[in-house]
Protein backbone atom coordinates (compact mmCIF):
# COMPACT_ATOMS: atom_id res chain seq x y z
CA UNK A 1 0.00 0.00 0.00
CA UNK A 2 1.48 3.30 -0.98
CA UNK A 3 2.04 5.75 1.85
CA UNK A 4 1.05 8.76 1.92
CA UNK A 5 3.06 12.18 3.60
CA UNK A 6 1.08 14.54 5.83
CA UNK A 7 1.51 16.78 2.87
CA UNK A 8 -0.56 14.68 0.86
CA UNK A 9 -3.10 13.45 3.00
CA UNK A 10 -3.69 17.80 3.77
CA UNK A 11 -3.81 18.34 0.06
CA UNK A 12 -6.15 15.39 -0.63
CA UNK A 13 -8.75 16.46 2.25
CA UNK A 14 -8.58 20.23 0.89
CA UNK A 15 -9.35 18.77 -2.52
CA UNK A 16 -11.85 16.84 -1.39
CA UNK A 17 -13.66 19.95 0.06
CA UNK A 18 -13.11 21.81 -3.13
CA UNK A 19 -14.83 19.14 -4.91
CA UNK A 20 -17.84 18.79 -3.00
CA UNK A 21 -16.58 15.79 -1.48
CA UNK A 22 -15.91 14.10 -4.71
CA UNK A 23 -13.82 11.27 -3.57
CA UNK A 24 -13.16 10.15 -7.52
CA UNK A 25 -12.10 13.30 -8.82
CA UNK A 26 -9.55 13.46 -5.67
CA UNK A 27 -8.55 10.20 -6.76
CA UNK A 28 -7.73 10.47 -9.95
CA UNK A 29 -6.14 13.58 -9.55
CA UNK A 30 -3.20 12.74 -7.00
CA UNK A 31 -3.75 8.74 -7.52
CA UNK A 32 -4.72 7.75 -4.19
CA UNK A 33 -5.94 6.98 -1.28
CA UNK A 34 -8.57 5.08 -1.01
CA UNK A 35 -12.44 6.05 -1.04
CA UNK A 36 -12.80 5.07 2.97
CA UNK A 37 -9.17 6.37 3.73
CA UNK A 38 -9.80 9.41 2.36
CA UNK A 39 -13.34 9.97 4.33
CA UNK A 40 -11.58 8.55 7.25
CA UNK A 41 -8.47 11.28 6.84
CA UNK A 42 -11.29 14.17 6.05
CA UNK A 43 -13.14 12.92 9.03
CA UNK A 44 -10.06 13.68 11.52
CA UNK A 45 -9.13 16.84 9.74
CA UNK A 46 -12.32 18.35 10.66
CA UNK A 47 -12.98 16.55 14.07
CA UNK A 48 -9.54 18.56 14.72
CA UNK A 49 -10.73 21.69 13.49
CA UNK A 50 -9.39 21.69 10.23
CA UNK A 51 -6.03 22.20 11.16
CA UNK A 52 -2.42 22.07 9.69
CA UNK A 53 -2.22 18.37 9.30
CA UNK A 54 -1.21 17.92 12.70
CA UNK A 55 -4.41 15.37 12.79
CA UNK A 56 -3.16 13.27 9.52
CA UNK A 57 -0.29 11.88 11.20
CA UNK A 58 3.22 12.24 9.76
CA UNK A 59 2.27 9.29 7.27
CA UNK A 60 5.10 6.66 8.52
CA UNK A 61 2.36 3.83 8.76
CA UNK A 62 0.48 5.59 11.18
CA UNK A 63 -3.13 4.36 10.58
CA UNK A 64 -5.03 5.90 13.31
CA UNK A 65 -5.41 9.52 14.41
CA UNK A 66 -4.56 10.60 18.37
CA UNK A 67 -7.97 12.02 18.47
CA UNK A 68 -9.28 7.71 16.90
CA UNK A 69 -7.31 6.64 19.77
CA UNK A 70 -8.84 9.04 22.28
CA UNK A 71 -12.07 8.45 21.54
CA UNK A 72 -11.54 5.01 21.28
CA UNK A 73 -10.16 4.59 24.54
CA UNK A 74 -13.02 6.52 26.32
CA UNK A 75 -15.74 4.66 24.71
CA UNK A 76 -14.02 1.66 25.94
CA UNK A 77 -13.67 3.04 29.67
CA UNK A 78 -17.51 4.50 29.47
CA UNK A 79 -19.46 1.77 27.89
CA UNK A 80 -18.25 -1.13 30.72
CA UNK A 81 -14.75 -1.93 29.49
CA UNK A 82 -15.62 -4.02 26.09
CA UNK A 83 -13.69 -4.53 23.08
CA UNK A 84 -15.96 -5.86 21.53
CA UNK A 85 -18.52 -2.98 21.68
CA UNK A 86 -16.24 -0.67 21.23
CA UNK A 87 -14.93 -2.42 18.02
CA UNK A 88 -18.87 -2.34 16.91
CA UNK A 89 -19.68 1.12 17.73
CA UNK A 90 -16.70 2.82 16.22
CA UNK A 91 -15.63 0.18 13.42
CA UNK A 92 -12.17 0.33 14.85
CA UNK A 93 -9.65 -1.01 15.98
CA UNK A 94 -8.59 -4.70 16.30
CA UNK A 95 -8.54 -5.97 20.18
CA UNK A 96 -4.86 -6.31 20.42
CA UNK A 97 -4.74 -2.91 19.09
CA UNK A 98 -7.17 -1.42 21.70
CA UNK A 99 -5.71 -3.30 24.39
CA UNK A 100 -2.13 -1.40 23.42
CA UNK A 101 -4.24 1.96 23.15
CA UNK A 102 -5.85 1.86 26.66
CA UNK A 103 -2.37 0.51 28.41
CA UNK A 104 -0.67 4.01 26.69
CA UNK A 105 -3.36 6.31 27.31
CA UNK A 106 -5.03 4.92 30.71
CA UNK A 107 -2.41 2.47 32.43
CA UNK A 108 -3.84 -0.43 34.57
CA UNK A 109 -7.50 0.61 33.28
CA UNK A 110 -7.84 -2.61 31.12
CA UNK A 111 -10.32 -5.75 32.10
CA UNK A 112 -8.21 -8.63 32.19
CA UNK A 113 -9.72 -11.50 32.20
CA UNK A 114 -9.09 -14.48 35.14
CA UNK A 115 -8.91 -17.91 35.69
CA UNK A 116 -12.58 -19.12 36.70
CA UNK A 117 -13.55 -18.02 40.07
CA UNK A 118 -14.12 -21.30 42.55
CA UNK A 119 -16.77 -22.25 44.38
CA UNK A 120 -15.33 -21.20 47.87
CA UNK A 121 -14.28 -17.80 46.93
CA UNK A 122 -18.01 -17.09 45.10
CA UNK A 123 -19.52 -18.15 48.90
CA UNK A 124 -17.35 -15.71 50.08
CA UNK A 125 -17.74 -12.85 47.63
CA UNK A 126 -21.78 -13.68 48.16
CA UNK A 127 -21.34 -13.70 52.04
CA UNK A 128 -19.50 -10.32 51.82
CA UNK A 129 -21.82 -8.47 49.39
CA UNK A 130 -25.01 -10.07 51.50
CA UNK A 131 -23.61 -8.53 54.72
CA UNK A 132 -23.20 -4.98 52.99
CA UNK A 133 -19.73 -5.22 53.49
CA UNK A 134 -19.35 -4.40 49.98
CA UNK A 135 -21.89 -3.34 47.19
CA UNK A 136 -21.57 -5.97 44.00
CA UNK A 137 -19.63 -3.71 42.02
CA UNK A 138 -16.83 -3.97 44.59
CA UNK A 139 -16.51 -7.22 45.15
CA UNK A 140 -17.12 -7.79 41.56
CA UNK A 141 -13.94 -5.58 41.00
CA UNK A 142 -11.59 -7.59 43.13
CA UNK A 143 -12.46 -10.93 41.53
CA UNK A 144 -12.33 -9.11 37.49
CA UNK A 145 -16.04 -9.80 37.48
CA UNK A 146 -19.02 -8.00 37.05
CA UNK A 147 -21.89 -7.01 39.47
CA UNK A 148 -24.22 -9.01 37.34
CA UNK A 149 -22.71 -11.90 38.24
CA UNK A 150 -21.90 -11.24 41.65
CA UNK A 151 -25.19 -11.12 42.16
CA UNK A 152 -26.29 -14.11 39.92
CA UNK A 153 -24.02 -15.92 42.55
CA UNK A 154 -25.96 -14.99 45.49
CA UNK A 155 -29.51 -16.07 43.84
CA UNK A 156 -28.09 -19.38 42.83
CA UNK A 157 -26.47 -19.98 46.38
CA UNK A 158 -29.85 -18.50 48.30
CA UNK A 159 -31.90 -21.09 45.70
CA UNK A 160 -29.44 -24.18 46.62
CA UNK A 161 -30.08 -23.15 50.47
CA UNK A 162 -33.82 -23.53 50.07
CA UNK A 163 -33.47 -26.79 48.68
CA UNK A 164 -30.89 -28.01 51.22
CA UNK A 165 -33.25 -26.88 54.05
CA UNK A 166 -36.94 -28.57 52.40
CA UNK A 167 -34.57 -32.13 52.19
CA UNK A 168 -33.96 -31.55 55.92
CA UNK A 169 -37.70 -30.67 56.67
CA UNK A 170 -38.74 -34.20 55.09
CA UNK A 171 -36.12 -35.65 57.14
CA UNK A 172 -37.53 -34.46 60.35
CA UNK A 173 -40.54 -35.01 59.86
CA UNK A 174 -39.61 -38.79 60.30
CA UNK A 175 -38.38 -39.73 57.46
CA UNK A 176 -35.63 -39.33 54.87
CA UNK A 177 -35.73 -37.20 51.63
CA UNK A 178 -37.65 -39.12 48.92
CA UNK A 179 -35.11 -40.96 46.61
CA UNK A 180 -35.94 -40.27 42.45
CA UNK A 181 -37.75 -43.69 42.25
CA UNK A 182 -40.10 -42.68 45.08
CA UNK A 183 -40.86 -39.42 43.50
CA UNK A 184 -41.69 -41.37 40.32
CA UNK A 185 -44.17 -42.95 42.63
CA UNK A 186 -48.38 -42.23 42.32
CA UNK A 187 -50.54 -42.78 45.40
CA UNK A 188 -51.44 -46.20 44.16
CA UNK A 189 -47.89 -46.89 44.87
CA UNK A 190 -47.29 -47.78 40.79
CA UNK A 191 -43.87 -46.05 39.84
CA UNK A 192 -43.35 -44.26 36.32
CA UNK A 193 -41.79 -47.03 34.20
CA UNK A 194 -44.92 -49.43 35.61
CA UNK A 195 -47.26 -46.65 34.69
CA UNK A 196 -45.68 -46.43 31.03
CA UNK A 197 -45.83 -50.16 30.34
CA UNK A 198 -49.32 -50.30 31.10
CA UNK A 199 -50.26 -47.24 28.67
CA UNK A 200 -48.56 -48.58 26.25
CA UNK A 201 -50.13 -52.40 26.58
CA UNK A 202 -53.86 -50.37 26.42
CA UNK A 203 -52.68 -48.62 23.68
CA UNK A 204 -51.62 -51.92 21.60
CA UNK A 205 -55.22 -53.47 22.75
CA UNK A 206 -57.06 -50.84 21.11
CA UNK A 207 -55.13 -51.06 18.14
CA UNK A 208 -55.68 -54.48 17.98
CA UNK A 209 -59.81 -53.74 18.63
CA UNK A 210 -59.62 -51.13 15.25
CA UNK A 211 -58.01 -53.37 13.65
CA UNK A 212 -61.04 -56.20 14.07
CA UNK A 213 -63.55 -53.49 14.23
CA UNK A 214 -62.12 -52.52 10.68
CA UNK A 215 -62.19 -56.25 9.20
CA UNK A 216 -66.18 -57.04 10.35
CA UNK A 217 -67.26 -53.88 8.99
CA UNK A 218 -65.70 -55.28 5.37
CA UNK A 219 -67.18 -58.81 6.13
CA UNK A 220 -70.70 -56.97 6.96
CA UNK A 221 -70.13 -54.86 3.84
CA UNK A 222 -69.38 -57.66 1.55
CA UNK A 223 -72.56 -59.65 2.68
CA UNK A 224 -74.86 -56.92 2.37
CA UNK A 225 -73.22 -55.83 -0.97
CA UNK A 226 -73.25 -59.92 -2.63
CA UNK A 227 -77.05 -59.79 -1.65
CA UNK A 228 -77.43 -56.82 -4.36
CA UNK A 229 -75.29 -58.46 -6.88
CA UNK A 230 -77.16 -62.12 -6.47
CA UNK A 231 -80.68 -61.27 -4.74
CA UNK A 232 -81.62 -62.82 -1.15
CA UNK A 233 -81.56 -66.19 -1.96
CA UNK A 234 -79.77 -69.21 -0.76
CA UNK A 235 -77.11 -68.47 -3.06
CA UNK A 236 -76.00 -65.17 -2.10
CA UNK A 237 -72.71 -66.21 -1.03
CA UNK A 238 -69.52 -64.62 -2.01
CA UNK A 239 -67.88 -67.52 -2.79
CA UNK A 240 -70.49 -68.05 -5.82
CA UNK A 241 -69.58 -64.79 -7.35
CA UNK A 242 -68.28 -64.53 -11.05
CA UNK A 243 -64.88 -62.86 -11.97
CA UNK A 244 -66.85 -60.17 -13.07
CA UNK A 245 -68.83 -59.67 -10.17
CA UNK A 246 -65.64 -60.11 -7.46
CA UNK A 247 -64.11 -57.35 -9.64
CA UNK A 248 -67.06 -55.06 -8.88
CA UNK A 249 -66.97 -56.39 -5.03
CA UNK A 250 -63.16 -55.26 -4.49
CA UNK A 251 -64.26 -51.66 -6.60
CA UNK A 252 -67.07 -51.00 -4.31
CA UNK A 253 -64.78 -51.97 -1.07
CA UNK A 254 -61.79 -49.53 -2.27
CA UNK A 255 -64.49 -46.67 -2.35
CA UNK A 256 -65.93 -47.01 0.35
CA UNK A 257 -63.37 -47.65 3.29
CA UNK A 258 -60.59 -46.00 1.11
CA UNK A 259 -58.38 -48.61 0.12
CA UNK A 260 -56.45 -49.86 -2.73
CA UNK A 261 -58.08 -52.13 -4.88
CA UNK A 262 -54.68 -54.41 -4.96
CA UNK A 263 -54.78 -54.48 -1.41
CA UNK A 264 -58.34 -56.17 -1.22
CA UNK A 265 -57.80 -58.84 -4.67
CA UNK A 266 -55.43 -61.35 -2.31
CA UNK A 267 -58.66 -61.48 0.30
CA UNK A 268 -61.73 -61.56 -1.07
Amino acid sequence: MVKCTREQRLRAVRLYERYDRGAASVINELGCPSRQMLVRWHRAWVEAGRDGGGSLGDGRGERYTPGQKRAAVDHYLRHGRCAARTIRALGYPCKALLARWVDELEPGQRRIRRAPVDARTRRKAVVEYASGSGTSRQVGEELGVSADVVRNWKHKMLAGDDKERAMGDDADKGGTPKSREDRHRDDGGRSLEGMRRERDGIRSQLTRMRAERDELEIELEIIRYTKELLGKGRGADPDNLTNAGRTCLVLHLAGRFAVKPRDLLGRY
